[in-house]
């Protein structure tokens, strides 16, 4: 499995290659120009996770909190935007599966699925050492 960057600080953030990109950051740089002003803060919000000792978990629950208990997936929470996100093995990682717009109440379970399934083939490359994760140049 191939994860690259999104963001690094005392954690680091990370999400799967797409293109030259990581796919997070590429859903986010395509996204119409009336949520540009929530992309641009998704990125703040990601910065200050990677940034601050405690990571997401210091923010409120308005803008971090945990969507699947039993599978412990969590979402940062931006405007209508959210980004999909578990704790990896190791010191200090995130990462990040996916992004997608707000439809309702509840995150739909597509989603939630989506996060749970990239979970646990990430666990499973880390049990095989199949994990490789690169910076790219931005």
């Amino acid at each position: 499995m191939r994860l690259a960057v999104i963001t690094k600080g005392i954690w680091t953030l990370v999400a799967p290659v797409q293109g030259d990109t990581t796919a997070v950051e590429a859903w986010l740089s395509e996204l119409p120009d009336n949520l540009s002003g929530s992309a641009a803060g998704m990125m703040v919000l990601m910065d200050e996770s990677a940034a601050r000792p405690q990571g997401p978990r210091s923010f409120s629950v308005k803008l971090v909190h945990e969507i699947d208990k039993k599978e412990s997936i969590w979402e940062f929470i931006k405007g209508d935007l959210r980004v999909l996100w578990f704790f990896g093995n190791g010191n200090k990682i995130i990462v990040c599966s996916h992004g997608f717009i707000k439809g309702g109440d509840k995150t739909p379970n597509a989603q939630k699925n989506e996060a749970i399934k990239l979970k646990r083939d990430y666990f499973e490359a880390m049990n095989n050492a199949d994990i490789e994760i690169v910076e790219i140049d931005k």
